[in-house]
């Protein structure tokens, strides 16, 4: 029997047998010398509401295929936890966590909308945004710096500093 629907908003870590249907927005590898590889993703349900998920390395490569930028999936069976750390991708009080029965299917779309979230400057030059999640900004770009050739963590990065205003 499948697992019970539900909603982005609705999820809660008291089981794992739930059952989504989302976009995934944006996805990423991320290597830390605690986890190794990951794939991290944001996904968005037709409500708009958003979710960071990670899947684990060891899983890495049963779901890369599955999970392309801008399709709907439907994922069945996965963990949650909550959400902490300094860069959070959304302001979800839960992460998605892929386990080994974690199952995905393409999914017919719900709608072909991008679930942006346009943050605005003022409320980000007043502090008023929690300074831990990430926003979405659009506006011009006025200035762009030169490519620094940076060392972060031992490893050789890139750096562009560029400023941005207000569209209006």
């Amino acid at each position: 029997m499948p697992a019970t629907f539900g909603y982005l908003k609705d999820v809660r870590p008291y089981k794992i047998g739930w059952r989504v249907q989302v976009k995934v927005l944006h996805a990423w590898k991320q290597y830390t010398s605690d986890t190794g590889e990951t794939l991290e993703l944001v996904f968005s349900d037709e409500l708009g509401k958003k979710i960071h998920c990670t899947v684990k390395k060891d899983l890495v490569s049963r779901y890369v295929n599955s999970l392309t930028v801008g399709d709907w999936v439907l994922i069945e069976t996965f963990g949650l936890s909550y959400a902490g750390g300094q860069f959070r991708p959304t302001n979800h009080l839960y992460k998605m966590t892929f386990v080994n029965t974690t199952t995905v299917f393409g999914s017919e779309p719900k709608s072909e909308s991008n679930y942006l979230s346009l943050a605005k400057f003022e409320k980000i030059h007043s502090g008023e945004l929690n300074p831990h999640i990430l926003v979405d900004v659009m506006g011009q770009i006025v200035m762009v710096s030169e490519l620094e050739n940076l060392e972060a963590n031992n490893k050789p990065t890139c750096k562009l500093d560029f400023e941005m205003r207000d569209e209006t």
